[in-house]
């Protein structure tokens, strides 16, 4: 969940809007290690609500691992988001996603849960927006498939 503060894009951004890029647990089933396409809930929201779940296709083409999507706030307004390899800036008031580079060597995001980080914005960096991406996991689609067939059989 990303809190849009006020004082970092006062102009265009309503100071109670709080954007959520993903429902907690990012599927309609709790539970999995991994997402499908039987439980995907490939949407995000806002609150308080401007009305219904807004489609994100992004998190449809990066199943499975498209579960609490790396996300971030830019300057410009816009959302940086990384799910599986896939990388796309979004602009949220018109959804029009603008895709980027793949994420190389490693998926990222849960369950891979790599550290990340926005470095500072300041007047010296001109606010310019720096995201470090640290480890992950080489683990292809088909094998996070493969390991939480596994874990299903061996949950009580």
């Amino acid at each position: 969940m990303i809190i849009v503060s006020p004082s970092l894009h006062r102009d265009s951004i309503d100071e109670s809007t709080i954007f959520t890029s993903y429902q907690i647990g990012g599927s309609k089933k709790g539970g999995s290690y991994v997402n499908n396409a039987g439980q995907d809930n490939p949407t995000y929201q806002f609150f308080p609500s401007r009305g219904a779940s807004v489609p994100l296709p992004v998190l449809a083409r990066t199943l499975p691992a498209n579960l609490f999507p790396l996300t971030w706030l830019l300057p410009s307004g816009r959302l940086l988001i990384q799910s599986n390899l896939e990388t796309i800036l979004l602009n949220y008031e018109t959804n029009e996603e603008t895709p980027l580079d793949s994420m190389p060597d490693a998926i990222r995001v849960y369950p891979a849960s790599a550290g990340t980080i926005m470095l500072p914005l300041t007047p010296a960096n001109n606010y310019t927006a720096t995201v470090l991406f640290c480890g992950g996991s080489n683990i292809t689609s088909d094998e996070y498939e493969l390991l939480e067939s596994f874990f299903v059989e061996m949950s009580f």
